[in-house]
């Protein structure tokens, strides 16, 4: 089994351990470059492995153009539908399913204005690019029309570029905020540094980040995620599943408020109680 990530995580330990014991994991990390997750993948498939275990967008896209029959499980994908990754939620085909960690947009937007009565204008850095990115703004530019909020998109090729995207930002916006983008992702400590030297409220879509200094979010719980793609794993080698495209898409319906109290004194900004209050976790 290979688990090809383009995502920085802990490997096999972003999975419970309820991964069938007879089966020999072997774990390689892409560390965020796209060209060696396709190498990855390539030589895991003249291995003839059982199945390859795809984290995150890039890393499932790679698997799934490298084999359509070796059975590929995807997981914390956007959107798999425009992705390319499915035919449907309900029916993705071919060799391939998996589970989407698609962010409640609708809960995130409406947050800032929850904390930031007054915002009119949010920037959003994003890596163009990527798929994952593209797709999430469908979702995310609605929400925000829906909330009142004008946006202004600033796009980056690497990461090395967020900084100076960010910086532009500086006086354009009320706050920003950061979709499902791994450039982005990558460099959020950049957006952090920036939010909190300009005073500027900083809103993350991913529990992570506001680990690292963004205000706040209503984020997916990752072991959770872990948890349905290794039952999925599972089900298919204890009942012989040949047909794997007929298993539907699961997506992730948990969102817990996670707040950070110390960002958001540092970027100016007071938390209202009643948010601490249903707060599943406050840094």
């Amino acid at each position: 089994m290979l688990i090809p990530s383009t995502r920085r995580t802990s490997g096999t330990n972003f999975y419970p351990r309820i991964l069938v014991k007879r089966h020999k994991i072997i774990y390689r990390n892409a560390g965020g470059d796209q060209p060696t997750a396709v190498q990855i993948s390539n030589q895991l498939v003249n291995q003839k492995v059982d199945m390859i275990v795809a984290i995150a967008t890039p890393a499932a896209q790679s698997a799934c153009k490298a084999t359509k029959t070796i059975p590929v499980i995807y997981t914390t994908i956007t959107d798999p539908v425009v992705s390319g990754l499915a035919d449907s939620e309900a029916a993705p085909g071919g060799n391939k399913t998996g589970v989407s960690d698609r962010w409640p947009y609708d809960k995130q937007i409406a947050l800032i204005k929850k904390i930031c009565p007054g915002a009119k204008t949010v920037g959003i850095v994003l890596n163009p690019s990527e798929s994952n990115s593209e797709a999430s703004m469908k979702y995310i530019r609605p929400e925000l029309e829906k909330n009142g909020l004008k946006w202004i998109e600033v796009p980056v090729a690497n990461s090395s570029e967020v900084m100076g995207a960010a910086r532009s930002l500086v006086g354009r916006c009320d706050a920003i905020y950061s979709p499902p983008d791994n450039t982005v992702v990558a460099a959020a400590s950049t957006l952090v540094k920036i939010a909190n030297e300009n005073k500027i409220p900083f809103f993350a879509g991913n529990v992570s980040t506001v680990e690292q200094g963004a205000i706040a979010t209503y984020g997916n719980n990752y072991y959770q995620i872990g948890a349905a793609t290794a039952r999925i794993i599972a089900k298919i080698f204890k009942e012989n599943i040949k047909d794997i495209g007929s298993l539907p898409v699961i997506v992730d319906s948990e969102a817990e408020l996670v707040i950070n109290r110390s960002a958001a004194q540092k970027q100016g900004v007071k938390i209202p109680e009643e948010l601490l209050k249903q707060a599943k976790k406050v840094y």
